[in-house]
C-alpha cells in the first residue's frame, strides 16, 4: 500500500500523507489515561514508522528498475533524503526521538552520496533538525541565569482565555520547546506516576493551559511538578497525572512544587521561590 501511494503521489507527498494518517490514527486512541493503552500506542507508532522507513529506503527497486545510471541513482537518493526528513520530523511528535535522529542521520548519508556540500540548503536543513532533536534536561536555574528559558506564548498563557491550550515553544531557543520525554508515565513507589520533561524540538511541544498557579497538559490534565518536591537549583521538572480523588486534589493544591508563575518577561518561576526559574540543563 505504501509503495503504491508513493508511486501515485510521489515520494515527498506520499510520505507526508502517510505520516499524517499515522498521526490521526494515534490521536483517536490517545485520549485516555490508561497506561497500558498509552504504551501500546507508542509500540504501534514505532512499528508503523519503522515500516514507512523500510519501504522508503528500499523503494528504488520498485520505483524504477531500469534506472541504474548515475543521474537516476542521485535523483533517487535526494528523494529518499527528503522523505526521511519528513518521517523524522513527524516521528518527533510521537516522542520517538531515537528514530527521528536515525532518519536525519540516514538522510545526511544519502546527500553525502550525492556529494552535496555542507553549504547546500538541504544539508543545512538536516543539521538544524538534528540539533533540534537532541534532548536537554529541563531544570530549575537561578533567575537571570544565561540558561533560563523564555516562553513564546507567555502573554497568551497569562491571560488564560485559550481553551484549546498553547504549545510551550521557546522564544529564547528558536526551534525548541518543552516536551515530554515519553508518551507514557514511569512509576516509582515513592514518587508514583510521573513523566520527565525536557527541552527538544518544537514539533513535540507540550500543549498546556495555565490558571495563575498550575501548568496543565491539555490532552490528559497532567500537571507540571518539580521532581522529588525539591525546590533547589538543578532540580528536574516532570508532569504527574491529574488527581482522581478529592483527597488527591487537595494534596496537589497544598504542594508548592506544582505552583508556577509565568512572568511578564516570559520566564517561568516557582511560586514559593521566585529566584528559581525554568532553564536548560546540561
Amino acid at each position: 500500500f505504501i509503495c503504491t501511494r508513493l508511486q501515485v503521489m510521489g515520494m515527498e507527498e506520499g510520505i507526508r500523507r502517510h505520516m499524517q494518517d499515522i498521526e490521526l490514527l494515534l490521536e483517536k486512541s490517545s485520549n485516555t489515561n490508561k497506561q497500558d493503552i498509552l504504551k501500546s500506542n507508542k509500540n504501534i507508532a514505532m512499528e508503523l514508522v519503522n515500516t514507512v522507513i523500510f519501504v522508503l529506503v528500499s523503494f528504488s527497486s520498485t520505483y524504477n528498475e531500469s534506472g541504474t545510471d548515475i543521474h537516476s541513482i542521485k535523483f533517487m537518493n535526494c528523494l529518499k533524503a527528503r522523505g526521511l526528513v519528513i518521517v523524522g520530523a513527524r516521528a518527533k511528535k510521537f516522542h520517538l526521538w531515537h528514530i527521528s535522529l536515525t532518519c536525519f542521520s540516514k538522510a545526511l548519508q544519502y546527500l553525502r552520496l550525492v556529494e552535496f556540500p555542507s553549504t547546500h540548503p538541504d544539508v543545512q536543513r538536516i543539521m538544524r533538525y538534528m540539533d533540534a532533536t537532541n534532548l536537554y534536561p529541563l531544570q530549575l536555574v537561578l533567575k537571570n541565569s544565561p540558561h533560563q528559558i523564555v516562553l513564546k506564548h507567555a502573554a497568551s498563557l497569562r491571560e488564560g482565555n485559550v481553551s484549546t491550550g498553547l504549545p510551550l515553544v521557546l522564544s529564547s531557543h528558536p526551534g525548541h520547546a518543552i516536551v515530554p520525554i515519553k508518551n507514557n508515565f514511569d512509576y516509582l513507589p515513592f514518587f508514583g506516576n510521573f513523566c520527565t520533561l525536557g527541552i527538544g524540538s518544537e514539533e513535540g511541544a507540550m500543549k498546556v493551559s495555565y490558571d495563575d498557579r498550575s501548568i496543565t497538559r491539555i490532552k490528559d490534565g497532567a500537571v507540571m511538578h518539580v521532581h522529588s518536591q525539591w525546590l533547589h537549583e538543578g532540580s528536574e521538572l516532570n508532569i504527574k497525572p491529574f488527581p482522581n480523588s478529592n483527597r488527591e486534589k487537595l494534596q496537589q493544591l497544598m504542594r508548592t512544587v506544582r505552583g508556577f508563575v509565568i512572568n511578564e518577561n516570559g520566564t517561568v518561576s516557582t511560586s514559593s521561590r521566585p529566584d528559581l526559574v525554568l532553564g536548560l540543563g546540561y
